[in-house]
Protein backbone atom coordinates (compact mmCIF):
# COMPACT_ATOMS: atom_id res chain seq x y z
CA UNK A 1 0.00 0.00 0.00
CA UNK A 2 1.37 3.30 -1.14
CA UNK A 3 2.36 5.65 1.86
CA UNK A 4 -0.34 8.35 1.16
CA UNK A 5 -2.99 6.11 0.42
CA UNK A 6 -2.60 4.75 4.12
CA UNK A 7 -2.31 8.27 5.36
CA UNK A 8 -5.65 9.03 4.22
CA UNK A 9 -7.15 5.43 5.56
CA UNK A 10 -6.12 6.52 8.99
CA UNK A 11 -7.38 9.74 8.15
CA UNK A 12 -10.89 7.95 7.61
CA UNK A 13 -10.92 9.57 4.09
CA UNK A 14 -12.19 6.37 2.31
CA UNK A 15 -13.62 8.49 -1.02
CA UNK A 16 -10.11 10.66 -1.41
CA UNK A 17 -8.30 7.46 -1.52
CA UNK A 18 -10.98 5.35 -3.73
CA UNK A 19 -10.29 8.59 -6.02
CA UNK A 20 -6.44 8.24 -5.47
CA UNK A 21 -6.55 4.35 -6.14
CA UNK A 22 -8.66 5.02 -8.95
CA UNK A 23 -6.27 7.24 -10.69
CA UNK A 24 -3.16 4.69 -9.51
CA UNK A 25 -5.09 2.09 -11.86
CA UNK A 26 -5.95 4.08 -14.68
CA UNK A 27 -2.03 4.83 -14.61
CA UNK A 28 -1.01 1.21 -14.15
CA UNK A 29 -3.79 -0.76 -15.35
CA UNK A 30 -1.59 -4.14 -15.93
CA UNK A 31 -0.88 -4.37 -12.49
CA UNK A 32 -2.95 -6.26 -10.16
CA UNK A 33 -2.09 -5.22 -7.17
CA UNK A 34 -2.98 -2.05 -7.63
CA UNK A 35 -6.26 -3.33 -8.84
CA UNK A 36 -7.00 -5.74 -5.44
CA UNK A 37 -6.03 -2.51 -3.48
CA UNK A 38 -9.04 -1.10 -5.13
CA UNK A 39 -11.54 -3.87 -5.52
CA UNK A 40 -10.80 -3.80 -1.26
CA UNK A 41 -11.74 -0.18 -0.87
CA UNK A 42 -14.71 -0.79 -3.35
CA UNK A 43 -15.69 -3.09 -0.73
CA UNK A 44 -15.34 -1.10 1.79
CA UNK A 45 -17.90 2.02 0.29
CA UNK A 46 -20.21 -1.22 -0.40
CA UNK A 47 -19.85 -1.07 -4.49
CA UNK A 48 -20.05 -4.32 -5.32
CA UNK A 49 -20.13 -4.45 -8.50
CA UNK A 50 -17.04 -1.95 -8.87
CA UNK A 51 -15.17 -4.45 -6.64
CA UNK A 52 -16.11 -7.16 -8.73
CA UNK A 53 -15.10 -5.60 -11.72
CA UNK A 54 -11.31 -4.89 -10.67
CA UNK A 55 -11.56 -8.55 -8.53
CA UNK A 56 -11.41 -10.28 -11.56
CA UNK A 57 -9.14 -8.04 -13.82
CA UNK A 58 -6.85 -8.87 -11.15
CA UNK A 59 -7.30 -12.49 -11.18
CA UNK A 60 -6.95 -12.47 -14.92
CA UNK A 61 -3.81 -10.24 -14.46
CA UNK A 62 -2.14 -12.33 -11.83
CA UNK A 63 -2.70 -16.65 -11.74
CA UNK A 64 -2.20 -16.34 -8.29
CA UNK A 65 -5.13 -14.19 -7.21
CA UNK A 66 -7.51 -16.95 -8.72
CA UNK A 67 -8.19 -18.68 -5.61
CA UNK A 68 -8.86 -15.17 -3.93
CA UNK A 69 -10.89 -13.99 -6.46
CA UNK A 70 -13.18 -17.06 -6.12
CA UNK A 71 -13.60 -16.59 -2.46
CA UNK A 72 -14.29 -12.96 -2.90
CA UNK A 73 -16.69 -13.40 -5.46
CA UNK A 74 -18.84 -15.54 -2.89
CA UNK A 75 -18.29 -13.40 -0.13
CA UNK A 76 -19.77 -10.29 -1.80
CA UNK A 77 -23.11 -12.17 -3.30
CA UNK A 78 -23.38 -13.40 0.14
CA UNK A 79 -22.83 -9.69 1.51
CA UNK A 80 -25.75 -8.86 -0.61
CA UNK A 81 -28.17 -11.92 0.65
CA UNK A 82 -27.28 -10.74 3.87
CA UNK A 83 -28.24 -7.27 3.37
CA UNK A 84 -31.53 -8.85 2.30
CA UNK A 85 -31.85 -10.77 5.36
CA UNK A 86 -31.63 -7.97 7.59
CA UNK A 87 -34.35 -6.00 5.62
CA UNK A 88 -36.74 -8.95 6.44
CA UNK A 89 -36.56 -9.59 2.77
CA UNK A 90 -34.84 -13.46 3.06
CA UNK A 91 -34.26 -15.86 6.00
CA UNK A 92 -30.79 -16.99 6.28
CA UNK A 93 -29.64 -20.06 6.54
CA UNK A 94 -28.95 -22.08 9.69
CA UNK A 95 -25.73 -23.89 10.18
CA UNK A 96 -26.44 -27.34 11.89
CA UNK A 97 -29.74 -28.41 13.63
CA UNK A 98 -31.95 -24.61 14.10
CA UNK A 99 -32.72 -24.57 17.59
CA UNK A 100 -36.39 -24.28 19.05
CA UNK A 101 -35.55 -20.18 19.85
CA UNK A 102 -34.12 -18.75 16.59
CA UNK A 103 -36.92 -18.56 14.48
CA UNK A 104 -38.50 -15.26 16.43
CA UNK A 105 -35.21 -13.79 15.66
CA UNK A 106 -35.62 -14.44 12.72
CA UNK A 107 -39.12 -13.55 11.80
CA UNK A 108 -38.39 -10.16 14.33
CA UNK A 109 -36.45 -8.65 11.28
CA UNK A 110 -39.21 -8.43 8.90
CA UNK A 111 -41.83 -7.51 11.80
CA UNK A 112 -42.76 -3.71 10.90
CA UNK A 113 -43.45 -2.63 14.99
CA UNK A 114 -40.15 -1.84 16.50
CA UNK A 115 -41.96 -2.75 20.31
CA UNK A 116 -43.28 -6.21 18.75
CA UNK A 117 -40.07 -7.00 17.40
CA UNK A 118 -38.39 -6.68 20.20
CA UNK A 119 -40.67 -8.52 22.20
CA UNK A 120 -40.18 -11.08 19.99
CA UNK A 121 -36.46 -11.18 20.12
CA UNK A 122 -36.74 -10.77 24.24
CA UNK A 123 -38.47 -13.69 24.22
CA UNK A 124 -36.35 -15.77 21.92
CA UNK A 125 -33.16 -14.84 23.67
CA UNK A 126 -34.77 -16.22 26.99
CA UNK A 127 -35.35 -19.50 25.67
CA UNK A 128 -31.39 -19.61 24.13
CA UNK A 129 -28.85 -21.84 25.87
CA UNK A 130 -26.28 -20.13 27.49
CA UNK A 131 -22.71 -21.47 26.18
CA UNK A 132 -19.99 -20.46 28.51
CA UNK A 133 -16.39 -21.11 27.84
CA UNK A 134 -12.94 -18.51 27.18
CA UNK A 135 -12.25 -15.62 24.95
CA UNK A 136 -8.99 -15.51 24.46
CA UNK A 137 -8.34 -17.42 27.34
CA UNK A 138 -10.61 -15.34 29.78
CA UNK A 139 -13.74 -17.39 30.96
CA UNK A 140 -16.79 -16.12 29.83
CA UNK A 141 -21.18 -17.72 31.05
CA UNK A 142 -22.63 -16.55 28.35
CA UNK A 143 -21.63 -14.92 24.65
CA UNK A 144 -23.30 -13.03 22.20
CA UNK A 145 -23.34 -10.26 19.41
CA UNK A 146 -23.68 -7.14 21.11
CA UNK A 147 -26.29 -6.07 17.92
CA UNK A 148 -30.10 -6.87 19.90
CA UNK A 149 -31.37 -7.95 16.29
CA UNK A 150 -28.39 -10.62 16.39
CA UNK A 151 -27.72 -12.41 20.33
CA UNK A 152 -25.99 -15.34 20.47
CA UNK A 153 -26.05 -15.90 16.65
CA UNK A 154 -22.34 -15.44 14.62
CA UNK A 155 -23.23 -14.55 11.09
CA UNK A 156 -20.57 -16.68 9.17
CA UNK A 157 -20.16 -16.82 5.12
CA UNK A 158 -19.28 -21.00 4.40
CA UNK A 159 -18.77 -22.17 1.30
CA UNK A 160 -20.33 -19.22 -0.50
CA UNK A 161 -23.44 -19.02 1.62
CA UNK A 162 -24.24 -16.79 4.44
CA UNK A 163 -25.37 -18.87 7.59
CA UNK A 164 -26.27 -17.87 11.36
CA UNK A 165 -24.47 -19.84 13.59
CA UNK A 166 -25.62 -20.16 17.10
CA UNK A 167 -22.74 -20.44 19.61
CA UNK A 168 -24.32 -23.45 21.00
CA UNK A 169 -23.42 -25.72 17.56
CA UNK A 170 -19.81 -23.98 17.77
CA UNK A 171 -16.62 -25.88 19.78
CA UNK A 172 -13.90 -23.36 18.53
CA UNK A 173 -13.31 -20.11 16.91
CA UNK A 174 -9.98 -19.16 15.18
CA UNK A 175 -9.66 -16.11 13.96
CA UNK A 176 -6.40 -14.09 12.52
CA UNK A 177 -5.13 -10.53 13.27
CA UNK A 178 -6.50 -8.63 10.37
CA UNK A 179 -3.36 -7.86 8.44
CA UNK A 180 -5.48 -6.50 4.80
CA UNK A 181 -8.63 -3.88 4.02
CA UNK A 182 -10.21 -6.55 2.83
CA UNK A 183 -10.17 -8.21 6.76
CA UNK A 184 -12.15 -4.94 7.43
CA UNK A 185 -15.00 -6.26 5.46
CA UNK A 186 -14.30 -10.14 6.06
CA UNK A 187 -12.28 -11.74 8.89
CA UNK A 188 -11.20 -15.46 7.44
CA UNK A 189 -11.62 -17.74 10.52
CA UNK A 190 -11.63 -21.35 11.37
CA UNK A 191 -14.63 -22.93 13.16
CA UNK A 192 -14.99 -26.13 14.91
CA UNK A 193 -18.24 -27.13 15.50
CA UNK A 194 -20.03 -29.72 18.58
CA UNK A 195 -20.93 -32.15 15.77
CA UNK A 196 -17.57 -33.09 14.61
CA UNK A 197 -17.36 -31.06 11.79
CA UNK A 198 -14.28 -28.37 10.75
CA UNK A 199 -14.94 -25.54 8.40
CA UNK A 200 -13.15 -22.13 7.16
CA UNK A 201 -14.79 -19.71 5.94
CA UNK A 202 -15.27 -15.57 6.96
CA UNK A 203 -17.06 -13.62 9.88
CA UNK A 204 -18.59 -10.52 8.73
CA UNK A 205 -16.47 -7.80 10.20
CA UNK A 206 -18.77 -5.25 10.00
CA UNK A 207 -22.85 -4.78 10.83
CA UNK A 208 -25.39 -4.63 8.29
CA UNK A 209 -25.64 -1.50 6.12
CA UNK A 210 -22.70 0.16 7.91
CA UNK A 211 -21.07 0.80 4.23
CA UNK A 212 -23.73 3.45 3.58
CA UNK A 213 -23.28 4.92 6.75
CA UNK A 214 -22.21 8.65 6.34
CA UNK A 215 -19.15 8.08 8.57
CA UNK A 216 -16.46 7.02 6.93
CA UNK A 217 -14.20 5.88 9.93
CA UNK A 218 -17.69 3.28 10.35
CA UNK A 219 -17.66 1.87 7.05
CA UNK A 220 -13.81 1.17 7.49
CA UNK A 221 -14.68 -0.76 10.10
CA UNK A 222 -12.32 1.58 12.53
CA UNK A 223 -15.47 2.46 14.86
CA UNK A 224 -19.00 1.34 16.39
CA UNK A 225 -21.97 3.67 16.46
CA UNK A 226 -24.60 2.24 18.17
CA UNK A 227 -28.75 3.52 17.40
CA UNK A 228 -31.66 2.84 20.09
CA UNK A 229 -34.57 1.02 18.53
CA UNK A 230 -37.97 -0.27 20.12
CA UNK A 231 -37.82 -1.64 23.59
CA UNK A 232 -34.15 -0.98 25.16
CA UNK A 233 -32.39 -2.31 21.83
CA UNK A 234 -29.29 -1.34 20.26
CA UNK A 235 -28.49 -1.82 16.31
CA UNK A 236 -24.68 -1.35 15.61
CA UNK A 237 -22.82 0.27 12.84
CA UNK A 238 -19.06 -0.33 11.59
CA UNK A 239 -16.75 -2.62 13.41
CA UNK A 240 -18.38 -6.20 14.97
CA UNK A 241 -18.37 -6.41 18.81
CA UNK A 242 -18.92 -9.58 20.74
CA UNK A 243 -20.33 -9.27 24.25
CA UNK A 244 -19.89 -11.66 27.38
CA UNK A 245 -20.89 -11.33 31.38
CA UNK A 246 -17.73 -10.24 31.70
CA UNK A 247 -16.46 -8.39 28.70
CA UNK A 248 -17.18 -6.11 25.70
CA UNK A 249 -14.34 -7.24 22.86
CA UNK A 250 -13.93 -6.13 19.16
CA UNK A 251 -13.70 -9.20 16.45
CA UNK A 252 -10.35 -7.53 15.62
CA UNK A 253 -9.11 -8.45 18.74
CA UNK A 254 -10.58 -12.11 19.13
CA UNK A 255 -8.28 -14.58 18.46
CA UNK A 256 -10.05 -17.62 19.54
CA UNK A 257 -12.66 -18.89 21.43
CA UNK A 258 -14.01 -21.88 22.96
CA UNK A 259 -16.94 -23.39 24.03
CA UNK A 260 -17.04 -25.70 27.36
CA UNK A 261 -16.57 -29.29 27.10
CA UNK A 262 -19.36 -29.93 29.31
CA UNK A 263 -21.74 -27.64 27.34
CA UNK A 264 -20.52 -29.58 24.31
CA UNK A 265 -21.62 -33.04 25.81
CA UNK A 266 -24.74 -31.84 27.06
CA UNK A 267 -25.74 -30.83 23.63
CA UNK A 268 -24.81 -34.05 22.07
CA UNK A 269 -26.84 -35.86 24.70
CA UNK A 270 -30.08 -33.43 24.17
CA UNK A 271 -29.71 -34.55 20.54
CA UNK A 272 -29.27 -37.87 20.87
CA UNK A 273 -32.34 -38.03 23.23
CA UNK A 274 -34.23 -36.22 20.55
CA UNK A 275 -33.26 -38.47 18.44
CA UNK A 276 -33.93 -41.62 19.87
CA UNK A 277 -37.79 -40.28 20.57
CA UNK A 278 -39.69 -42.30 17.77
CA UNK A 279 -43.16 -40.51 16.68
CA UNK A 280 -46.34 -42.68 16.78
CA UNK A 281 -47.69 -44.39 14.30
Amino acid sequence: MKASSEQLIKQGKLTEVIQYQVDAVKHQPDIAKERIFLFQLYCLSGQWKKALVHLNASAKLEPLALAMAQAYRECIGCEIFRAEVFLGKRKPLILGEPPHWISGVIEALSEKDPDKASSMRRVAFENAEASSGKINEIDFEWIADADSRIGPVLEVMVNGKYFWLPFSHIKEIQIDAPEDLRDFVWMPARFVLISGGELMGFIPSRYPDSENNQDELVRLARKTVWESFGDNEFFGFGARQLVTNSQEISLFETRNITINLDYEKSQLDSEKNSADVQPDD
